[in-house]
């Protein structure tokens, strides 16, 4: 048995030419060409330059971290080796001039790839088959599949007949084969044994497997160097383009956040000074529009404090805090302190109307009408006023202080009533202290207040119109008395934010009597379609 590797351009000319001749046709032979059931090395090459424009619009989307890096220089270094490898296969085939292709003669299985050339005596060729492919596909084929010892070769045809044929006449041969050989048939043996002249020569697989490995490692090398010249080349202009995207999006915004955000995020920007340079022309014309916009009758010292947080703001820090201090000091014993006071009957209680859950919904409100003041003299992320900031912020503290026992309201559905059968509910007080605290500033801004319900409010009705005498006004009282709580907080909370944003100099006295006592500075809660009224009797 004789079995062996070489490479096809070692050989002489003269078996190059008789082999070239069997591929052709021109002497016996069976020839299948590898056209049909895989990818060709220019396609795989096309697979791998592709990855390399995709690596070039991916260092355009978006910027690489740690994890991104490391997966895409793994794929660059998969693609990179798949070009190298299949460049050198096209290579070893052009000089080679041998192509892809099973061979089979009177003597021989070759299979000739490129420039490696392997062949195996004929009675090494333990069986052939061959099988339909994709049978339900538009191209069909039929793989010729040869079983030899320590190996197979497979190759595809698209001609059906062409492949019977060829199992059919490599049968044949493989039959000559052995029985020339089983009767020593020398003179047919040579005049078939294509590789006679250099059979010592090249039945050496070893050497030849030892060149593959070496083809092998000297590719994944040069890939190697490939990537690493590629990723260093990428990762500059990754963060290039990042920068250069960034400051697109944050110029067109032309937004104080924006600009921040791109400072924040690329502190070493190619954009970074014009940034802080346009940010800064932001804060002067925001500060320049408030001194512009202040109404008549402002507090100065709050109009100096709120442009020492823009000028805070524009040097540090945008995030001004908002804390809420309160304090609930209506005492337990209202209801009975009440009656005695205003020697009367009866006496809703609170209950939870004054719970933290419905003080917080209260406070948020407030919160978003600060805001929204603001929001009229200047853009809103000039100052970003919140409940969360990091760092060492401006604050702005809101304490507050929530008392009874001054006054009682009669809802006017009960004015029918007898007096010991009216029920009366508690009139509330808030004491407000706001203060402005600027970090590094010895001089910050206060001012307090007291805010009482008006005289008579207006609520919105849970049961509809006045109960008339022989219904059960107590429960009446009793499903509204959130509501009358509700209205009467939110007269409080509004004549705070109407004076806190008066003397700011951002609001006007639409809202705000300011020559009335601080005692009845309060406005009614809103007028909607089922209300009821309460008055506070006059003692």
């Amino acid at each position: 048995m004789a079995s062996g590797s070489i490479k096809f351009n070692s050989l002489p000319l003269s078996i190059q030419e008789r082999l070239q001749k069997r591929m052709s046709g021109e002497v016996e032979g069976v020839a299948i060409k590898r056209t049909a059931g895989g990818v060709s090395p220019y396609g795989y090459i096309l697979i791998a330059v592709l990855w390399f424009a995709v690596l070039l619009f991916l260092a355009n989307s978006f910027l690489w971290g740690a994890g991104s890096t490391v997966t895409l220089a793994l794929i660059t270094l998969g693609m990179s080796y798949l070009l190298i490898h299949h460049l050198y296969r096209v290579i070893k085939g052009i000089k080679g001039q041998a192509g892809s292709c099973l061979l089979v003669t009177p003597h021989y299985v070759i299979d000739i790839q490129d420039n490696s050339v392997r062949y195996w005596d004929l009675d090494q060729l333990l069986s052939i088959t061959s099988e339909l492919r994709h049978p339900a596909a538009v191209h069909e084929a039929t793989r010729i599949t040869l079983s030899l010892e320590n190996d197979t070769c497979q190759v595809d045809l698209n001609d059906h007949r062409r492949a019977d044929e060829a199992v059919e006449q490599i049968n044949l041969y493989r039959k000559h084969f052995i029985e020339a050989s089983a009767r020593n048939d020398t003179a047919y043996l040579a005049y078939n044994d294509d590789f006679i002249e250099v059979r010592n020569e090249a039945r050496q697989p070893s050497a030849a497997a030892g060149s593959g490995a070496l083809a092998y490692a000297g590719a994944f090398l040069i890939a190697l160097a490939l990537t690493a010249g590629v990723m260093a080349a990428c990762l500059p202009l990754n963060r290039y383009l990042d920068d250069k995207n960034s400051w697109a999006t944050a110029s067109s915004a032309d937004r104080a956040a924006a600009l921040r955000y791109y400072i924040r995020t690329h502190p070493n920007g190619r954009w970074v000074d014009e940034a802080n340079q346009r940010l800064q022309a932001m804060y002067e014309a925001a500060e320049q529009k408030y001194r512009a916009s202040l109404t008549a009758g402002y507090d100065q010292d709050a109009a100096d404090a709120v442009i020492n947080v823009i000028k805070y703001a524009r040097t540090a820090d945008p995030c001004v805090l908002v804390t809420f201090e309160r304090k609930n000091a209506i005492p337990e014993t209202i209801v009975e302190d009440l009656k005695k006071e205003f020697e009367v009957k009866k006496v809703m209680p609170f209950d939870d109307a004054f719970s933290d859950e419905k003080i917080s919904g209260r406070e948020g409100k407030l919160l978003t009408s600060i805001v929204g003041a603001f929001g009229q003299v200047m853009p809103s992320d000039i100052l970003d006023i919140s409940t969360e900031c990091s760092g060492d912020p401006v604050k702005f503290l809101v304490r507050y202080e929530i008392w009874a026992g001054d006054s009682i309201y009669l809802d006017s559905s009960q004015d029918k009533l007898p007096e010991p059968e009216k029920t009366y509910n508690p009139g509330i007080g808030f004491t407000w202290n706001f203060g402005i605290r600027i970090p590094g500033t010895a001089k910050n801004y206060e001012f307090e207040m007291k805010s009482v319900p008006a005289k008579q409010i207006t609520y919105e009705s849970a049961l509809g119109e006045a109960t008339e005498r022989g219904r059960d006004a107590d429960a009446v009282l009793s499903a509204n008395r959130g509501n009358i709580y509700d209205s009467m907080v939110a007269s409080a909370f509004e004549d705070f934010r109407a004076n806190l944003v008066y003397k700011m100099g951002i609001g006007d006295d639409t809202k705000l009597n300011v020559n009335q006592p601080a005692e009845e500075q309060s406005g009614t809660g809103s007028d909607e379609k089922n209300t009821g009224q309460g008055t506070r009797p006059a003692r």
